[in-house]
């Protein structure tokens, strides 16, 4: 049998080594994560409320329709508020929703006289809360369960424009928008929307 020259040797294991080298190479490098799904039913939401109050046209009537909930008038401190709150399922959310009423001082003064309310919270009955549906929505709060992940909200809204620092928190500021999310541990932990118009120092 002749023998195998010495080229004929390291060819094979010259080979052997740059596929071991490739295939360690190929091992260490980092792995990229899958993009992040958006929100489910955040264009629902889009829809019904926040682009709604983002033009200035969204009022009870149509917030009740659209997230049937409670009105309750609130007495703190700096004074009374009309707050609808209600809860709207979502594809494997539940959101609670909190608005607030553009009334004014005379109303609520009037409503508070009416109910006798100090301080604290009443509810309003059928017939108090078709007295104020005509009312516009001055602003929205938000907040999911469970919380969505802001890598899930970066790819429903996108990249914020401001980007404020609140510790412990960040607010993400969507100026022409009129919309805000409040960022804690990589979970949007609020959402607040109000007119587009008055974010922009318009006024409304």
């Amino acid at each position: 049998m002749p023998l195998l020259s010495s080229r004929g040797v390291r060819l094979p294991l010259f080979t052997l080594s740059a596929l071991v080298f490739v295939l360690l190479f190929w091992l260490l490098q980092p792995r990229s994560e899958p993009p992040a799904q958006p929100i489910p039913d955040w264009p629902a939401l889009e829809q019904d409320l926040l682009q709604p109050l983002a033009a200035g046209t969204l009022d009870l009537a149509a917030l009740r329709e659209r997230a049937p909930g409670a009105l309750w008038l609130q007495v703190r401190p700096d004074g009374p508020r009309l707050l609808h709150r209600a809860e709207r399922g979502g594809a494997g959310l539940t959101w609670q929703v909190q608005a607030e009423l553009a009334a004014t001082s005379q109303a609520l003064s009037t409503l508070r006289g009416e109910l006798g309310l100090e301080r604290g919270e009443q509810r309003l009955d059928s017939a108090q809360t078709r007295r104020f549906e005509a009312l516009a929505v001055d602003s929205l709060w938000l907040q999911a369960e469970p919380a969505p992940s802001a890598a899930a909200w970066l790819a429903s809204v996108g990249e914020p424009r401001l980007r404020l620092q609140m510790p412990p928190a960040q607010a993400w500021v969507y100026p022409p928008r009129g919309l805000t999310a409040h960022v804690q541990d990589e979970r949007i932990s609020l959402i607040h929307q109000v007119p587009a118009q008055a974010m922009r120092g318009g006024g409304r």
